[in-house]
C-alpha cells in the first residue's frame, strides 16, 4: 500500500498511473520491479491464471508461463442423481 500511495500522491489517480505515466517517471517514485509490472499490464503482456471456488486468480508476469490445463467435467442433470 505504501508504494501505491506514493504513486497516487505523485500522479493523481490509478488510471493515470496505469495508462499514461512514462516508465522514466515511474522509476523516480517506485522501484524498477513495480514500474516494469505496470508497463507489462499496460502493454497487455500479463497472463492470468483464473481463480475458482473461493481461490483468487493470479497475475503471471513471466512471458514463458504456460498455464496448467484444468479438467472440466460436464454438468450433471437431475437424472444423474
Amino acid at each position: 500500500m505504501e508504494e501505491h500511495d506514493k504513486l497516487i500522491e505523485k500522479f493523481g489517480n490509478e488510471l493515470n498511473v496505469l495508462l499514461n505515466v512514462p516508465k522514466e517517471d515511474l522509476l523516480k517514485v517506485t522501484n524498477e520491479k513495480i514500474a516494469d509490472a505496470i508497463i507489462k499490464v499496460r502493454e497487455g503482456k500479463v497472463k492470468y491464471k483464473a481463480g475458482y471456488d473461493g481461490t483468487y486468480g493470479v497475475a503471471i508476469f513471466d512471458e514463458n508461463f504456460v498455464p496448467e490445463k484444468m479438467e472440466i467435467s460436464s454438468q450433471k442433470s437431475l437424472k444423474d442423481f
